[in-house]
């Protein structure tokens, strides 16, 4: 009898394994939130280019900041209002 597939690991465990020295699994945080931070990033702009542009430099500047992620919101939120600034 196979298994069901395993959920998914939510956010805060990704999040905890990076800041505990697994920062290959990052990845896993940029596969789930580059589609909708580059959509969010060309309702700005409107312009694809730009949009992934500043949508990646989002995704790197949360991963430089990700220590000083408080968890008061949710990550997608916290992302989200970084490709808004």
């Amino acid at each position: 009898m196979e298994r069901p597939p395993a959920d998914p690991p939510s956010d805060e465990t990704i999040i905890d394994a990076v800041l505990g020295g697994a920062v290959d699994r990052y990845a896993e945080l940029v596969a789930r939130y580059r589609e909708p931070a580059w959509r969010l990033a060309y309702g700005f702009v409107g312009h694809a280019e730009d949009a992934k542009e500043l949508s990646q430099n989002a995704l790197v500047k949360a991963y430089r900041h990700l220590a000083a992620f408080r968890r008061q919101a949710k990550f997608s939120t916290w992302l989200y209002r970084i490709v808004a600034n």
